[in-house]
C-alpha cells in the first residue's frame, strides 16, 4: 500500500512537471522573443524584428566609452545571447530549407554566421573593452551584420519566402517560433 502512495505520488508529481512545463512555454517564448516576434505571423516578420533588436543594442554599445567596460561586456552579452538564439533559427530551419532551392546562396549565409562567430570571439576574449580596438572592432562588426540583415531581408528571404507555398510558409514560421523557443 505506502508503495502504491509513492507510485502515486511520484506520477502526480511528473504530471504536474509536465503541465507546468506545458504552460511556462508561451511565458518563455514571449521572454525570448518579445511581443512583437510572437505577434509575427510569418518567419521574415520574426527574423525581422530580431534583426531590429540586436541593432538597437550595436547602437548603444556604439555609444560608449573606454569607461564603460561594464556596459560594453554587459551589452556584448546580451548581443551574444541574441544572436545564439538567432543562428539557432536561422542556421537549422531556414538555411537547410533554403539548401534545397539555392546552395550558393545559403553557403553565402551559413559563411556570414562563422564570420560573425569570430567577431563575438574577438570581442569577448581577444580585446579587452577598455581599450579603443574594441569600439573600431565593434563597428566592423556592425557593419557586418548591417550588410547580413539587407542581403536576407532585400534579397534572400522575400525571393525564398516567394518561391514556397503558404503551408510550407507556415510550417517555417511554426520551427523558427519552436526553435527560438529552446534558448533560455
Amino acid at each position: 500500500m505506502e508503495r502504491n502512495r509513492i507510485g502515486d505520488i511520484a506520477i502526480s508529481a511528473g504530471l504536474g512537471f509536465a503541465a507546468g512545463a506545458l504552460l511556462a512555454n508561451p511565458a518563455r517564448r514571449f521572454a525570448m522573443q518579445g511581443a512583437e516576434a510572437i505577434a509575427a505571423h510569418d518567419w521574415v516578420q520574426t527574423l525581422t524584428l530580431e534583426h531590429r533588436a540586436v541593432q538597437k543594442i550595436f547602437d548603444a554599445l556604439l555609444q560608449t566609452t573606454e569607461r564603460d567596460a561594464g556596459r560594453r561586456k554587459s551589452g556584448l552579452a546580451s548581443i551574444d545571447h541574441a544572436l545564439t538564439k538567432h543562428t539557432l533559427q536561422e542556421e537549422t530551419v531556414i538555411y537547410p530549407a533554403l539548401r534545397r532551392l539555392d546552395e550558393q546562396q545559403a553557403q553565402h549565409l551559413f559563411a556570414d554566421h562563422f564570420e560573425v562567430k569570430t567577431f563575438l570571439s574577438e570581442l569577448q576574449f581577444e580585446i579587452e573593452p577598455s581599450s579603443p580596438a574594441w569600439l573600431a572592432r565593434l563597428r566592423d562588426f556592425k557593419q557586418t551584420i548591417d550588410q547580413h540583415i539587407r542581403d536576407e531581408e532585400d534579397e534572400i528571404f522575400p525571393m525564398f519566402r516567394d518561391r514556397m507555398s503558404t503551408e510550407e510558409n507556415a510550417r517555417l514560421t511554426r520551427r523558427v517560433h519552436l526553435q527560438g523557443v529552446k534558448v533560455i
